[in-house]
């Protein structure tokens, strides 16, 4: 049996090797209490996101 303890996840991070850069972020999906608000979802994966990367 293993014994629990802390341990860092891996959430965000940002790396750099052999000229590519990789960024690991936490995105919240847009909600209307329990249901995804999907326009709004729209607007971050395909507007906000790629302006960030560029």
């Amino acid at each position: 049996m293993t014994i629990p303890g802390q341990e860092t996840l891996e959430r965000t991070d940002c790396e750099v090797r052999s000229g590519r850069v990789t960024l690991r972020f936490e995105v919240g999906f847009p909600a209307n209490g329990r249901t995804i608000n999907a326009r709004e979802l729209e607007k971050i994966l395909f507007d906000f996101l790629p302006v960030c990367v560029e």
